[in-house]
């Protein structure tokens, strides 16, 4: 287990917020590394496999165990909600029944691969619906990485957005309240602003591709998925549903033996890419531009 604080720019202290925090030390610009660290563990969602999670715990040295185990929330409802049937039966000591309970409450999920990473202070940043930092991670290594998104004054609390930010406020409220925590971030308390109206949007959209029946019409599949590409890329920190996204888009191009279009979409996919491994961080204007005006991507139908 290994974490990294770039030029110790960020600490752990308590937060206002939500229990303990993230806080910078000095001011950063954006784009700058913040922390890394390697995580603990990773889970398949598809397995399943509580015992193994247990007896993977049971195999790391005691210094890890007690990292691992302070991340515990006795007040969450989530292992009571989603906890396996076989895991039940392996919740024999309060021990067990930490080490579970952390894997379901604490854990990063990777909206491309669908695995889950456990990092001991990976999982102190608190959240807010406009963070101010983006998190990913690079499932050949298992390491998250933090980075700025904005300008973060010395003593700020970097906040990472633990939910799509496609969602829209009611999901939102739904979606973190299993987890003891209801968010009060400007966004939440601003229903009727643009931001918000952009993430409606975008969830209407995935929602009409939902409804389509497979594989339905690949034309309006490509409008659609374009137009939510658009979209996203008006979010600064939505690298990791972009490349989703733009891979997906440039399936349907192929399927449709539109190679143009295939060519552009890939270079989308290439550099969202990039910028989830670390290698580059330039989003927004750059984003707009060459989606939006280089690419020319069509314009989905209006519903």
């Amino acid at each position: 287990m290994s974490s990294f604080h770039a030029d110790r720019l960020c600490e752990q202290r308590a937060s206002t917020l939500h229990g303990q925090g993230m806080f910078t030390t000095q001011k950063v610009s954006r784009g700058t590394l913040i922390f890394h660290e390697k995580s603990l563990a990773s889970f398949d969602d598809t397995t399943d496999d509580w015992p193994g999670v247990w007896q993977f715990y049971q195999s790391l040295p005691t210094a890890e165990r007690l990292a691992w185990r302070s991340l515990y929330n006795p007040e969450t409802a989530v292992s009571k909600d989603k906890m396996a049937k076989e895991a039940r039966e392996y919740f024999f000591t309060k021990e067990c029944g930490e080490v579970l309970a952390n894997c379901l409450n604490n854990c990063w999920k990777d909206c491309v691969t669908g695995a889950s990473f456990l990092g001991i202070q990976t999982s102190r940043f608190n959240h807010s619906c406009r963070p101010n930092g983006i998190w990913v991670i690079i499932p050949a290594t298992g390491r998250f990485e933090v980075r700025a998104t904005s300008v973060i004054e010395s003593g700020q609390e970097v906040l990472l957005s633990y939910l799509p930010l496609s969602c829209m406020r009611s999901a939102r409220i739904r979606e973190l309240r299993p987890f003891g925590f209801e968010c009060h971030c400007s966004l939440c308390s601003e229903p009727d602003s643009e931001e918000e109206k952009n993430r409606a949007a975008m969830h209407n959209i995935d929602q009409q591709l939902w409804r389509m029946d497979p594989p339905g019409d690949l034309n309006d599949r490509i409008l659609l998925y374009a137009e939510l590409l658009r979209l996203q890329t008006a979010e600064e920190c939505m690298i990791w549903d972009v490349l989703l996204t733009a891979t997906l888009l440039q399936r349907l191009y192929l399927e449709t033996e539109d190679l143009d279009g295939a060519a552009s979409t890939g270079t989308i996919v290439q550099r969202a890419s990039d910028v989830c491994h670390g290698e580059d961080f330039r989003m927004t204007n750059e984003w707009k531009n060459m989606v939006v005006n280089q690419l020319m991507l069509p314009k989905a139908k209006k519903s």
